[in-house]
């Protein structure tokens, strides 16, 4: 794929706001469960099992965690 006449690598960019800064209201563990779920490589992102297994859901029964 990168051999293609039109291949571009995505860049990457290094955050200036911090996730305290952009949603303030959120706990800590909302906040560290945003940022596993928005890293752009699929390979590194957390999936949605492992999701919610996260400490934010930590309150929810487990019924409703594990499916």
């Amino acid at each position: 794929m990168t051999q293609l006449p039109d291949y571009k690598s995505f860049p990457l960019y290094h955050p200036t706001t911090s996730f305290a800064q952009v949603v303030p209201k959120l706990s800590c563990r909302g906040r560290d469960l945003l940022q596993k779920l928005l890293v752009c490589n699929p390979v590194m992102r957390v999936s949605a099992d492992e999701a919610m297994q996260h400490p934010y859901f930590s309150d929810l029964p487990s019924s409703i965690r594990n499916g």
